[in-house]
């Protein structure tokens, strides 16, 4: 896992680099965090992400979805900060993916989405 600076409040971000032309983000691992928010920047052009996961790091990523079967979805638009709530399966998985609706364009620069993480009780 990156290096995460954790504030006295128990919170931090972690970068979720999607390089210019693709649509998926490196496998992230949030080991002792809890995904809170998304944070995305002035310069990301999607309107929405998606998630994938994996039991393991280097496991099979499978799309996230509810318990109804339907694709999580989050609305996202550039430079705002988007809350993931606490009740969903989201906040609690380990081995991640973000993908944007679309793949960046591949004359503009990587996009870098922030996942807002909390640290989880006793970590």
């Amino acid at each position: 896992m990156q290096d995460v600076q954790i504030s006295a409040k128990g919170t931090g971000a972690v970068p979720c680099i999607i390089a210019s032309g693709q649509s998926l983000s490196p496998e992230i691992d949030l080991e002792g965090f809890q995904l809170t928010g998304v944070a995305v920047p002035l310069g990301f052009s999607g309107s929405q992400i998606t998630f994938a996961a994996a039991e393991r790091p280097g496991g099979t990523f499978v799309s996230v979805r509810d318990s109804t079967g339907a694709e999580i979805v989050v609305n996202v638009a550039a430079s705002r900060v988007v809350a993931v709530g606490a009740t969903t399966t989201v906040a609690y998985l380990r081995f991640w993916k973000i993908r944007s609706g679309t793949a960046a364009a591949p004359t503009t620069q990587a996009q870098a989405v922030r996942l807002l993480v909390l640290r989880k009780q006793g970590a």
